[in-house]
């Protein structure tokens, strides 16, 4: 368990320094000096770089992760990450580096977060016990959400400091030693046992087994290496070639729902452009910059604070009353935001309105959407299609996040701030919509059981165990 933890830290405090890295360095001074002044385009080109290429590295992940295995996609990942923290690193080691190589370091971190953002998610479910999976993927959330407070507490000091003029290159190296430490636990952690099911390597299940659940009795590990073989040796994983008939099935579909719903809901947006929320008054003039920094760490102090709160309920009393909070909040917090916008306010209410429903949204966000968005859609499929549903799914969502960062200033300028958030209002509701009338309880489902029983009332009531699933079905 200590590998899984360990992985799940590492790789969700680098996914998180990814997202947040830009988001304060894009207003400071001597950041647009450096680089003369890059224009609204190139800004946004620059913060998207990194979620336009989200989707090759998930969907990397679908065929290479089936091929390879998952310990490999992990080592590919963790090397990516590193290389391009390298290179986001080059300005404060050379003099003089062009916007065109920021914009490479970043477009191959996105490569990596895009691998890791879908491969630890499913790593974590395919290796351990069903009544830890949904504590241990809440937890991956809380270390993405770290990374990012993080990002925001580094740039609150040395952006707003006596050393702001170097301050900008430090948050841009600072990455590069977690990055690092990553490239190593990856050449260590053991294989998915799902995966070496699939493989029937028998003695591969029953030594990786064995390291992730020390100390454990003989006689535990030979019942958990007999299941896990007898589930996945007659299904082997789905080739490309019949994913369209796998994708049409309704726990498909409803898995491809909630990953939308996760990548679609603007939390990226909140996260990419929060100091320039917090300090584009609708009157056209400038927030003090300091004070929009240091709101947007009070902000990451909450995306840190309201992810924890899944992990006391999400194995207690299942996933869909957390459900329901996502569904109902983050549309609310949207709106009322997009309400602010429109009422006569003066400079500081509004200022205060709008960090108020931010953190709404955040807590909405985390309670409800990113929990069971990440629980959810690998409890839902069989190991023979999981790997592949989930890289594609996810890779579509982050299409559709790439589209809200990249178009975020442009959107902003054509029909101002209410317009914006209230698109946003309206994407969550349809999200929301689709997630409660569909998405079943999967308290307590064992991977690859039969989960078509879970859309029956009576066994949501009952928070019964599905029986295991017959193979050859």
């Amino acid at each position: 368990m200590m590998f899984v933890l360990a992985l799940s830290l590492l790789s969700g405090l680098n996914a998180g320094l990814c997202i947040g890295k830009y988001s304060g360095l894009i207003g400071s001074v001597f950041f647009q000096s450096y680089f003369h002044n890059p224009s609204i385009a190139a800004t946004q080109s620059l913060m998207a770089a990194l979620f336009g290429m989200l989707p090759i590295g998930a969907l990397s992940t679908g065929h290479f992760g089936d091929a390879l295995g998952r310990r490999w996609c992990l080592i590919a990942s963790a090397t990516l990450m590193a290389a391009g923290c390298f290179i986001e690193s080059l300005p404060l080691f050379v003099n003089q580096v062009s916007f065109e190589v920021l914009l490479v370091g970043r477009g191959t971190c996105g490569l990596a977060v895009g691998a890791l953002l879908t491969l630890t998610p499913l790593y974590i479910s395919e290796t351990v016990l069903s009544e830890e999976r949904g504590v241990m993927e809440v937890s991956y959330q809380l270390f993405i959400a770290c990374g990012v407070f993080t990002d925001y507490v580094l740039q609150y000091f040395l952006l707003t400091g006596s050393n702001m003029e170097v301050g900008w290159k430090v948050c841009l190296a600072s990455q590069l030693p977690s990055a690092l430490c990553f490239c190593l636990l990856a050449l260590v952690v053991p294989e998915s046992p799902r995966w070496l099911a699939q493989q029937s390597d028998q003695d591969g299940l029953r030594r990786e087994l064995s390291r992730l659940r020390a100390p454990v009795e003989q006689q535990l590990l030979d019942t958990e290496v007999n299941m896990m073989i007898n589930q996945n040796k007659p299904a082997p994983a789905v080739e490309w070639s019949g994913l369209l008939a796998a994708v049409k099935e309704n726990n498909s579909l409803m898995a491809f729902g909630l990953l939308l719903w996760v990548q679609g809901s603007g939390i990226d947006t909140i996260t990419q452009y929060a100091p320039e929320i917090f300090a584009n008054p609708s009157d056209g003039s400038k927030a003090d910059e300091k004070q929009a920094l240091l709101s947007t760490v009070w902000m990451g102090l909450i995306l840190v604070l309201s992810t924890p709160l899944p992990l006391f309920v999400i194995d207690t009393y299942g996933r869909r009353p957390l459900l329901l909070v996502g569904a109902i909040g983050a549309p609310l917090s949207m709106a009322l935001l997009a309400l602010g916008e429109t009422l006569s306010l003066s400079i500081s209410i509004r200022f205060i309105w709008r960090i108020a429903f931010v953190i709404l949204f955040i807590v909405a966000f985390n309670f409800g959407i990113v929990s069971v968005g990440t629980v959810v859609p690998p409890e839902l499929l069989a190991s023979r299609v999981r790997g592949k549903i989930i890289a594609v799914g996810t890779a579509a969502a982050m299409l559709l996040n790439y589209a809200s960062v990249t178009s975020y200033l442009s959107l902003r300028a054509s029909i101002g701030n209410a317009g914006t958030f209230a698109l946003y209002s309206l994407m969550n509701a349809m999200f929301a919509s689709f997630a409660v009338a569909y998405i079943p309880e999967t308290l307590g489902c064992e991977l690859d059981a039969d989960t078509s029983s879970l859309l029956e009332d009576d066994m949501i009531d009952k928070m019964e165990r599905p029986t295991l699933a017959n193979p050859q079905d």
